[in-house]
């Protein structure tokens, strides 16, 4: 008996070390988008593109729309993100990403701003059984700053590294706007940050052989590949030399994810044209007349996210509540930003006017709301000015992008 418990016990170990070995699984693509119209099926090793000119290393990450690879170019040996599209995304939206980059390029922004936008360094096309499929060879980035800010207690950065994140910012959003783009969703997860340039590729690639993987059948009875992802990492300063501005002074980002960007003057807009509800200005909230002034309120709510370490209105507020929050945070919006909304029930002013939202009682300060999150950073006047200018309620009075970089908390930067 005791040898069948032993034998029993052996299995339930065997069978826990397998499970947890391949416990990652859950957080990688879905396998059921393994179908027409979904992802393309790749491997590591393979070889992609033109004259099989890309080799892929590694697997860097997913989204709903695309997976991500690291490769490397067999004619230069220089590394880059490999972004291939599923096969639906590559209908619906292939050929718009792909003008949103050659607008960008051919712009020939040669400013500062241009070396903070993701720059496309070629393009093709392969075929899978799901379909066509966009391929886009991409700079290599490494974490997001959403990401980074997990090495921080409360998610608060260290104030001389956010103001070096929201200058560069500023800089690619102005360099952006010139070419007649609007961003639409400026957020930490749309900012990744690059790598130092002490850091040399072949440390990217230490512990590639370590790779893990599982080969399941699709739905469509297809033999699929799925790699664990293995992000880029970032190095993190010891916590002596964290709020030093020598430390910080290679930080490099770039925006990213200009799947919801719109180009002006082009058609008809979105209707809701920044997906995050927390992240709409006034005058996307009442759907009015909107443009480039919808960045520039984001760049105030990222400011306000990475030195205080939580979002200026809740994540995942319904649209509906957040002109009361608008009106809470800053006052009552003005009869000018009021007159310019259309089919929305605030701009009704006799509506606001019954609101607890317009008692003055019940409002408060961005100094008082950064205080009850934790404080303001160390520059904390200087700050506060900053949001309160970034976060104008009439996009009129609002500063652009290129005004935003002479605000002495930017200017402050050692």
């Amino acid at each position: 008996m005791g040898q069948f418990l032993s034998f029993l016990n052996l299995i339930w170990k065997s069978c826990k070390a397998w499970w947890t070995r391949n416990d990652w699984v859950k957080n990688e693509e879905p396998l059921a988008r393994y179908v027409p119209g979904g992802y393309c099926a790749v491997s590591i090793g393979d070889r992609i593109g033109v004259r099989a000119r890309y080799r892929i290393l590694r697997k860097l990450g997913w989204g709903g729309r695309s997976t991500v690879w690291l490769v490397e170019c067999k004619q230069t040996g220089n590394l880059f993100a490999l972004k291939i599209l599923t096969g639906s995304a590559t209908i619906q939206n292939g050929e718009r990403d792909l003008k949103l980059f050659h607008r960008i390029r051919d712009a020939k922004i040669d400013d500062p701003g241009g070396q903070h936008l993701l720059q496309l360094h070629d393009h093709f096309l392969v075929e899978s059984p799901n379909g066509r499929h966009l391929c886009l060879v991409l700079d290599l980035v490494a974490p997001n700053v959403a990401s980074f800010s997990i090495h921080w207690a409360g998610r608060r950065l260290p104030e001389e590294f956010s103001r070096i994140v929201v200058r560069q910012c500023a800089l690619a959003v102005a360099a952006l706007h010139r070419c007649g783009v609007v961003h639409t969703d400026i957020k930490p997860i749309n900012i990744s940050l690059v790598l130092p340039p002490y850091v040399d590729k072949w440390a990217l690639l230490l512990g590639m052989k370590d790779r893990q993987c599982i080969t399941h059948t699709s739905p469509t009875g297809i033999k699929v590949t799925r790699f664990c992802t293995k992000r880029v990492s970032y190095p993190i300063p010891s916590a002596s030399d964290q709020l030093s501005a020598r430390v910080w002074r290679d930080v490099h980002v770039k925006i990213t994810d200009l799947h919801s960007a719109h180009v002006l003057n082009q058609g008809v807009k979105r209707k809701i044209p920044v997906r995050s509800s927390a992240l709409r200005a006034p005058e996307v909230c009442l759907d009015g007349p909107w443009g480039c002034p919808v960045d520039v309120w984001a760049l105030g709510c990222l400011a306000y996210e990475l030195c205080i370490g939580q979002s200026l209105f809740p994540i995942g507020t319904d649209s509906y509540s957040i002109p009361y929050l608008h009106v809470l945070q800053f006052g009552p919006y003005p009869d000018s930003v009021l007159a310019r909304g259309r089919n929305s029930p605030f701009t009704d002013q006799r509506l606001l006017q019954v609101t607890l939202a317009r008692r003055t009682e019940f409002r408060v300060s961005l100094e008082t709301t950064a205080q009850k999150a934790g404080g303001a950073p160390p520059d904390r006047q200087n700050f506060l000015d900053f949001l309160a200018w970034a976060l104008t309620l009439d996009q009129v009075e609002r500063p652009m992008a290129d005004e935003l970089l002479k605000h002495p908390w930017l200017l402050s930067l050692r």
